[in-house]
């Protein structure tokens, strides 16, 4: 109906609900239930993606939505050295041998030992997860780069006189 406002939401696996146990509890899904009748939030995401990823989704999405929410993860910048970025991971965290990661993936205690345990702390992992994320932001061509990519989101929501929400 003409009266009811559409919502996109695009992102990666955080808008997707990754992690999430039901799809019912996932930011966009409340966002549709908490709105009401007057609206209809679609989701347009995907684990993995970054941000060339969501703008090619973007450039598909057969509908022009009234409000544009665009998730934004801080490793959504990789898209631009994600040869690099492959490499790195692989040295902060360390993939394990099968059957090793069967049993990791698959059992609770495993998982969790593996995820909050050993690779937060025996690899610093976190750190230096969170510098090699980081590392493009401050490099000023990488952030130039970004910042044209992001213009385009809102190129795409001012052309269809769609209001623009970020999440980050």
């Amino acid at each position: 109906a003409d009266d009811v406002q559409r919502v996109l939401v695009i992102g990666d696996s955080f808008a997707a609900g990754h992690g999430v146990d039901s799809i019912d509890d996932t930011f966009p899904h409340i966002l549709d239930r908490d709105l009401g009748d007057g609206y209809t939030v679609n989701v347009m995401a995907r684990p993995g993606w970054n941000t060339d990823h969501q703008l090619e989704g973007l450039a598909t999405y057969p509908l022009d939505p009234d409000v544009v929410v665009l998730s934004y993860y801080l490793n959504d910048i990789i898209h631009l050295n994600v040869d690099e970025y492959e490499e790195r991971i692989k040295t902060i965290y360390p993939l394990l041998p099968e059957p090793l990661w069967t049993f990791v993936a698959n059992f609770y205690l495993p998982n969790f030992l593996y995820w909050h345990i050993y690779r937060q702390f025996a690899t610093g992992g976190n750190t230096l997860y969170n510098d090699l994320i980081l590392e493009p932001y401050a490099d000023p061509d990488a952030w130039q780069q970004q910042e044209a990519y992001l213009q385009q989101f809102v190129d795409y929501a001012d052309e269809r006189d769609a209001q623009m929400v970020v999440l980050v």
